[in-house]
This record gives C-alpha cells, structure tokens and sequence, in this order.
C-alpha cells in the first residue's frame, strides 16, 4: 500500500487506534486483519476498499507472476491510491496531505 510521511497506512491508524499491529514478534497483521480491525473494531469506512482491493491484486500479479501493467493500469492505481491517501489522511488521522506534499505535485493527482 503506498505511504505517505504522514503516516496514510492503514496500519497506521490500527495503531493509533491501540491495536497492534503485529500478529506474533516477527510478523505484522495482513491488509484484511487491517481492514477487519479498521472497519469493526474501529468504526471506520473504507468505501475504496474495492479499489485497494484491486491495487492489492495487482500487486500480487506483478510480484508472483513477474506481470508488468499497463501504463492505463498503472494510472488508474495510482490514481485510486492517491484519493485513498488523501482522504484517508484527512478523515482518520486528521493530517492534510497538502501539508506533507508541495501543491505543485498534488495538483497533477488530485481533483
């Protein structure tokens, strides 16, 4: 999942929840035990989590498969991270990204 220096992750706001992040001291939790913490435990939305979902399964194509996406593909997931870093950012952490990343750059992603 794509980071940000504000900390957009969803296993960021696990642990600012007081969930651990980690399932034993050598490995930390999955995207869905996330998503699971995240959604019940924490009361928070993720509407984009069918397009994280996609991001996730691209990810495993590319790193199992060896698989190379398209420049369409490739734009459409960076585009879909970035509306869920922004938002996410602002929502659950409370934190501008405009504030980590200079306006220049933001406009080229954002609406």
């Amino acid at each position: 999942m794509p980071q940000c220096d504000c900390g957009g992750r969803d296993d960021e706001r696990v642990r600012q929840g007081g969930k651990s992040i980690y399932k034993n001291p050598k490995e930390t939790i999955s995207t869905w035990e996330a998503y699971r913490i995240l959604e019940q435990d924490l009361g928070c939305k993720i509407p984009e989590k069918p397009d994280l979902e996609l991001i996730h399964e691209e990810r495993n194509t590319i790193q199992h498969k060896y698989s190379n996406p398209s420049a369409e593909d490739t734009a459409f997931h960076v585009e879909r991270a970035i509306l869920f870093i922004n938002r996410f950012c602002k929502d659950e952490l409370k934190v501008n990204l405009s504030d980590h990343v200079a306006a220049e750059h933001l406009e080229k992603v954002l609406p």
